[in-house]
C-alpha cells in the first residue's frame, strides 16, 4: 500500500493530467472517478511460481478485467515472460506473432492487459529459487466493475484511446517514463499514516 500511496505522489502531474482529460469526456468519468480517489494501483494481487516450467507453447492466453484498465506489473524475485498480442488484428490478416517481454528482478512496467489477449511463460525453478511478481490495479467498487458506472474498457474506445495518448505522449516526455518512488518518497507516505 506504501508503494502504490508513494507512486501515485511520484506520478501526480500524470495521472493529474489523465484524469483531467477523462473527466472532460462523456465516457471517460468512471475513469476519472477512480484516478480521482486515488484507487489506481491500489488493487494488488501477488504471483508465485514454482516447480514445473510453463513454457511458450503452454501459456494461457488471456484478457484482464476493467480492473486492470491501468496495471503496473512488479518484479520481485526471479524472471517471467509477458507473452502479448497487443496489435488490433482486422478481419482476413493473419494473426500476429505475440511480443515477448521479460522481467527480472526489480522491472516494472505499466500496460492496459484488459484490451489486449497476453500470458506468462515461466522457466521451471525451485520453491527457493521461486518467482514472485506484484500486479497493481484499479481498485474498482462492484458498481464500476459490474454495474452502471460499469468502466468503458472496449480497445477499440474512447477512454482507451485517450489512455493510449497520454502513455504514448508520457514516453516521448524528456523523463520518458513514469517515475518509482525512492526509499525517501515511501518514508514521507510511512511517516503520514496513523500508527
Amino acid at each position: 500500500v506504501v508503494s502504490t500511496q508513494s507512486t501515485w505522489g511520484a506520478n501526480a502531474a500524470v495521472f493529474g493530467e489523465l484524469h483531467a482529460e477523462l473527466a472532460a469526456s462523456s465516457g471517460g468519468k468512471a475513469l476519472a472517478d477512480v484516478l480521482r480517489r486515488e484507487a489506481h494501483f491500489a488493487d494488488l494481487s501477488v504471483q508465485v511460481h514454482w516447480g514445473e516450467e510453463v513454457p511458450s507453447q503452454d501459456v494461457g492466453w488471456h484478457v484482464d478485467g476493467a480492473n486492470s484498465f491501468l496495471h503496473m506489473a512488479l518484479g520481485l524475485q526471479g524472471q517471467r515472460a509477458l507473452h502479448a498480442r497487443r496489435r488490433l488484428v482486422r478481419r482476413g490478416q493473419a494473426d500476429d506473432e505475440p511480443e515477448v517481454l521479460w522481467q527480472s528482478e526489480g522491472d516494472a512496467y505499466v500496460s492496459v492487459p484488459c484490451a489486449y489477449a497476453h500470458a506468462v511463460e515461466y522457466p521451471q525453478v525451485t520453491w527457493q529459487n521461486r518467482i514472485v511478481a506484484v500486479q497493481c490495479r484499479l481498485l474498482l467498487t462492484e458498481d464500476e466493475f459490474f454495474g452502471v458506472e460499469q468502466l468503458d474498457n472496449d480497445p477499440r474506445g474512447g477512454t482507451a484511446a485517450m489512455v493510449y495518448a497520454r502513455l504514448a505522449r508520457l514516453s516521448k516526455e524528456p523523463s520518458g517514463e513514469l517515475v518509482m518512488p525512492d526509499v525517501d518518497a515511501i518514508r514521507a507516505v510511512l511517516a503520514e499514516m496513523p500508527a
